[in-house]
């Protein structure tokens, strides 16, 4: 029983971990998107103005 318990807790945790992981990935990935299309705007809206 006791086994059974503890192999059932970990088995949780590890799925509870597995998902967070991949929920911090994610953010991080919408994150860096964001970043990169900000940095992709800013940096169109220099060229434009050194172009004149």
């Amino acid at each position: 029983m006791k086994q059974e318990t503890t192999s059932d807790g970990s088995g949780t945790m590890v799925l509870r971990k597995c998902v967070l992981l991949f929920w911090n990935q994610r953010q991080r990935c919408t994150r860096w998107v964001l970043f990169f299309e900000g940095v992709g705007i800013n940096f169109v809206i220099i060229f434009a103005l050194i172009r004149g």
